[in-house]
């Protein structure tokens, strides 16, 4: 979804393309998703909630359904890609998490969306306010601006930013000498008092948190009533926003400083945007507003009564006066967006090229691929190769990179004076990305690594006894393990059965803590077992609700009825 302002922004229409862009870029890739194809639908939320409401409904059943009392189907719908103002990302957000689908989003940096119990399917690729509302109090005490106004918009981003700001001056020299609220619908009436307000302070600085659609009418009644000598403060939404650089802003608005959203490099889009035109796309009516907005005309006779703008020549062509469309050279929030669906489609591609046996779900199966969820996000990824932003642009975690555990480990190894040990690691990029990052922290350290065996939960006896044969044969009294529970599972036994004792085994965190580990056969030989674990956290109601996972309490229910089988080994009776 995209968020359009009631006059056609040109800005927001190259984000749209570029999201087309990226799905077409990926739909021709024979590496990323092949034998795959990403479909999209773009809907307009006018940068207000209500709307965004409804865009988020119709997203997941289709227009027609927007306006039902109940949805009718269920949706093919995987992720969402919206919004740009943080207002509407809460409200669709809200709406998406009730099927948990995820959402990210390119342009809503309110830090309010960063709380995972509220919002628990929202990601997005632009900082928090946090980090911003830090910067501007940096700002302002370095240039000894001690006293200041606020402006901010009437949503959940302006009271959060002002929040935020407020508590990051606490202590500090600075004074806010006033604090008005944009309204939302604005009205000039209004407008001009928050105008007098700023005018009659002594105050000549002015931070404002605030989208660009909602300050430009407060801003062209700030221009005619003549307001000079103030200097703007201005948020990522407003510091690199185009349309203020025009010269008629320039006397009220020149000098102005802010943050703006790190720039990125789209290599086709500067050549793709020009080819966007009414001659290609006829029947496109966005199109042809594009082309009202930027030449004042209409492109067809059959669209001019609609518009009430002359038919044009049909010899318009896009220059540089047309920045704030055709402007490829620093791109912040369309950079955002490319991320984004390249963050989606690299999702999908670990789903679908996922191998059974080594999947993150139960038993370690993978997703169907002809039917995938939208819930089917990694849940349990430490792989250190998934902090790659070239490949996963946007994946997230709630669990540290593998990259600190390796750096742990290593010390760990170091400060016990262990030099000559072995390494056993799961055959896949867990494992060989976990190890690798061992060995060179360690390469420093006198530590030598006398063998390196590999194992896997699907991999024949014969390979398993291989990696056994390894440790038998070895003088090492010290061996890493850097593979899943799932994994070094079949290594475990083999080594109670052939009674190989007298290790110091050193584990990952996604087997250290296995409950298979306290088993009196096991702990003889795996007893004293070190390694650094996730951190661990009270969760009051949870066994209360294991407790009920009763097969008469849940008679429907064939996970329960497998649940009971798997743990008492025997079959529930049909009643009471």
């Amino acid at each position: 979804m995209t968020s359009l302002p009631k006059m056609f922004d040109p800005r927001a229409f190259r984000w749209a393309l570029t999201l087309k862009l990226a799905v077409e870029e990926i739909n021709n890739s024979t590496e990323l998703l092949p034998n795959h194809s990403l479909g999209y639908e773009i809907f307009d939320s006018c940068a207000y909630p209500l709307t965004a409401q409804r865009a988020s409904l119709a997203v997941m059943n289709g227009p027609n359904e927007a306006h039902k009392p109940t949805c009718s189907s269920a949706s093919p719908l995987l992720a969402v890609i919206a919004e740009s103002g943080s207002a509407e990302s809460t409200i669709v957000s809200r709406v998406l998490q009730l099927f948990r689908i995820p959402m990210i989003s390119y342009f809503s940096s309110c830090s309010c969306l960063s709380d995972r119990r509220e919002f628990p399917n929202f990601f997005r690729v632009i900082p928090s306010d946090a980090n911003q509302v830090k910067a501007i109090a940096k700002l302002l005490i370095h240039f000894n601006w001690t006293w200041i106004g606020i402006v901010r918009g009437d949503h959940v981003y302006g009271h959060s930013a002002l929040h935020g700001l407020l508590q990051a001056l606490e202590g500090t020299n600075v004074c806010v000498s006033y604090q008005e609220m944009l309204p939302l619908l604005y009205n000039s009436e209004r407008g001009i008092e928050i105008i007098r307000v700023m005018n009659s302070s002594s105050a000549r600085v002015v931070v404002v948190f605030s989208a660009q659609g909602e300050l430009t009418p407060f801003l062209k009644d700030y221009m005619k009533l003549n307001i000079t000598g103030i200097q703007w403060i201005a948020s990522e939404a407003l510091a690199t926003a185009s349309v203020f650089t025009g010269s008629e802003y320039y006397p009220f608005l020149g000098g102005m400083i802010g943050f703006g959203v790190r720039e990125g490099y789209i290599p086709k889009l500067k050549e793709y945007l020009p080819t966007v035109n009414p001659q290609r796309y006829p029947s496109n009516i966005l199109v042809q507003e594009l082309w009202g907005v930027l030449y004042g005309c209409a492109p067809f006779s059959s669209s001019t009564q609609r518009t009430q703008l002359p038919l044009c020549t049909g010899q318009e062509t896009l220059n540089k006066q047309h920045s704030a469309y055709i402007n490829a050279s620093n791109l912040r929030i369309s950079y955002n967006i490319y991320k984004s669906v390249y963050a989606i489609a690299h999702s999908l591609h670990s789903l679908v090229s996922c191998k059974h046996g080594n999947g993150p779900f139960i038993n370690s199966t993978c997703a169907d691929s002809s039917n995938v969820y939208p819930w089917q996000v990694s849940y349990f990824s430490t792989c250190a190769c998934l902090s790659d932003k070239a490949k996963y642009p946007t994946f997230f975690r709630t669990i540290p990179s593998d990259y600190y555990q390796a750096k742990a480990l290593a010390f760990l190894v170091q400060q016990n004076g262990w030099t000559w040990i072995g390494v056993i690691y799961s055959d896949n990029d867990y494992g060989l990305n976990g190890i690798t990052a061992f060995a060179k922290e360690v390469e420093a350290h006198g530590v030598c690594i006398a063998f390196v065996g590999k194992v896997l939960r699907t991999y024949p006896q014969s390979k398993i006894l291989e990696a056994v044969e390894l440790i038998k044969r070895s003088t090492v009294k010290v061996i890493l393990a850097f593979a899943p529970e799932r994994d070094i599972d079949p290594l475990m036994k083999e080594v109670v059965k052939q009674k190989i004792a007298g290790i110091q085994w050193i584990g990952t965190e996604s087997w250290v803590t296995a409950d298979s580990l306290s088993t009196p056969e096991m702990f003889e030989y795996f007893g004293g077992t070190i390694g650094f674990v996730v951190r661990k956290v009270a969760m009051p109601m949870l066994a209360p609700v294991l407790k009920d996972l009763h097969p008469y309490n849940n008679s429907g229910s064939a996970f329960a009825t497998d649940f009971w089988e798997a743990l008492v080994g025997c079959r529930p009776p049909l009643s009471n």
